[in-house]
């Protein structure tokens, strides 16, 4: 009998010593989305980004039936501005970087199969590769998808995220080394359109739990 109590004692003590956390990190690819945006004229009309591959990394604790994370994302896209009267339009190259701070619920906390719903915050960088400026824009991160566990330390996670970048009618992007010749966005018609600049991202990672 004492042994047994001592092995009880002994066993809740190992529990109570467990760390109320784990640290999970997972790369992952994708293809980030946008969609077209009136710029304000009367030299402009509209400008493109072209949807393209991107890849990340995330960095997340687990806790209880949530995790909080930093994620980065990186693609490289290419800008078409749309001239107004014909005229041939302007094209270069982007990069796209995105950083943001999410917080996750986590359904099924205990089972392989764990759906999630995600929601963060942060900025997105757009840099031009001729010679304007780059814009930092704040951005939010809103989405779900769900984590597939192989074990204690390896799964995979599959989702899809909307990025918004904050850009109200009127933000500017990518001015001239002068600040005077910008490209300023128009208003796109519906209510988010007026101030989002929208991104969508879908992305499967390996995940790598310690």
């Amino acid at each position: 009998m004492p042994d047994m109590r001592l092995w009880m004692i002994f066993s809740l003590v190992s529990l109570a010593l467990q760390p109320l956390w784990a640290l999970e990190i997972m790369p992952m690819v994708g293809f980030e989305l946008h969609n077209k945006h009136d710029l304000a004229g009367p030299r402009n009309d509209r400008m493109d980004l072209r949807t393209v591959a991107l890849r990340g990394l995330t960095a997340a604790y687990l806790m209880g039936d949530g995790q909080v994370e930093l994620c980065y994302t990186r693609a490289n896209s290419a800008a078409e501005i749309q001239q107004a009267g014909g005229a041939p339009p302007d094209r270069f190259d982007v990069r796209i970087e995105q950083f943001t701070f999410n917080g996750l619920y986590l359904a099924h906390r205990d089972e392989p199969l764990q759906p999630f719903i995600l929601i963060g915050f942060g900025a997105t960088k757009y840099t031009p590769d001729n010679n304007r400026s780059a814009s930092l824009k704040p951005s939010l991160a809103l989405g779900g998808g769900a984590k597939w566990l192989w074990g204690e330390h390896f799964g995979v996670r599959a989702d899809a995220r909307w990025t918004p970048s904050f850009a109200p009618t009127g933000s500017h992007f990518f001015c001239d080394s002068s600040g005077s010749d910008c490209y300023a966005l128009e208003d796109n018609g519906g209510f988010y359109r007026r101030i989002f600049l929208s991104n969508l991202q879908t992305t499967v990672g390996l995940l790598i739990r310690f």
